[in-house]
């Protein structure tokens, strides 16, 4: 037995700077307590810049605390979170993005949630918006929302069925229980860019789960680094990669809970389809089309409507587009 309860686990590719930020948030608050108690593990994913240095640079300074890894290649961002999580010492992982930070009373509050709830398999913990240098936090988009205590979903199913969405998509704030995560199976939702949120879904079914009110982490709303998921089907790949989480639960969750997922994808994707169309975007329908067919379940209607609007020219959906974000707007 290592003794560690908790890692705080970082996924990084090329942000040497933004990763000493994300490092000193954590450093800052670990007490006399911790030690002993908590690791910092930083994978690197092969990195072409100076996080090695980086990494190394930290890891002499406090061996006791900071621990690295080093791919021998670039696995891919959902790859390199499941190696950060299997070579954790934990029992928890907290996911901690490389662009991202914590507040300062982020692991007094995660101590006291792990401390909560035996059954506990994976929680949720709020963000704060701050601005692109992580520096000024966005306070406003806080403010709209409830900032304290929590909710726990007991079993984890009940997340699903009473909200009716997926997981949250942000990857920093994810704690899950190592065991759990490596018996979720995630390696089929590797090749996604949202393996987290996917395999969360799977640890729902045998675990509690927790939504955490308490903002404890700094994200930044614009990334410095730009958008890393362009692809030839963006904006498409995550919702995309939200039909294969559908997939991937559909044998072990009851049919109505995977209706709920199946079609909060596929209006994500209506809606980016009339988006691109109105605004004359780029938008490879045909690869589109393919994709949809393979991956959605084909009694869902929303198949048939997203193929449809495909082929409707950008005349005809300029209307209904309009009147669906004057809706939007009035709903938010």
């Amino acid at each position: 037995m290592s003794g560690v309860r908790l890692t705080v686990g970082v996924p990084t590719y090329n942000r040497a700077g933004d990763l000493r930020v994300a490092l000193d948030s954590v450093l800052a608050q670990v007490t006399d307590e911790l030690r002993g108690k908590l690791e910092i593990l930083v994978s690197d994913n092969a990195s072409t810049d100076t996080t090695r240095e980086v990494i190394r640079e930290y890891a002499e300074r406090y061996p006791e605390l900071v621990v690295s890894r080093r791919n021998s290649s670039n696995l891919g961002f959902s790859r390199n979170v499941d190696a950060v999580i299997r070579h954790a010492r934990g029992d928890f992982v907290l996911l901690l993005g490389d662009d991202d930070g914590l507040e300062r009373n982020a692991l007094e509050t995660v101590w006291e949630l792990l401390g909560a709830y035996d059954d506990l398999g994976v929680a949720f913990l709020a963000e704060r918006p701050y601005d692109a240098d992580l520096r000024a936090p966005l306070d406003a988009a806080v403010s709209r929302r409830e900032t304290t205590g929590g909710t726990l979903y007991r079993p984890g199913l009940e997340y699903v069925r009473q909200n009716r969405i997926f997981p949250p998509f942000l990857v920093s704030g994810y704690v899950v229980r190592r065991e759990a995560w490596i018996k979720a199976e995630p390696s089929d939702f590797c090749e996604t860019i949202c393996v987290h949120a996917l395999t969360a879904l799977r640890i729902f079914s045998g675990y509690s789960a927790y939504v955490s009110h308490v903002p404890v982490i700094r994200y930044r709303v614009e990334n410095k680094g730009g958008n890393r998921w362009h692809d030839e089907l963006y904006p498409f790949t995550f919702h995309l990669n939200l039909l294969v989480g559908c997939q991937g639960v559909k044998a072990s969750y009851p049919a109505d809970l995977h209706r709920f997922l199946h079609r909060q994808a596929m209006r994500s994707i209506a809606y980016h389809i009339m988006d691109l169309k109105v605004t004359g975007g780029r938008l490879n329908a045909r690869l589109l089309r393919l994709r949809l067919c393979e991956l959605a379940d084909h009694r869902d209607p929303l198949l048939w409507m997203n193929r449809l609007l495909l082929l409707t020219p950008a005349w005809l959906i300029r209307g209904p587009f309009g009147v669906l974000m004057k809706l939007r707007k009035a709903t938010r």
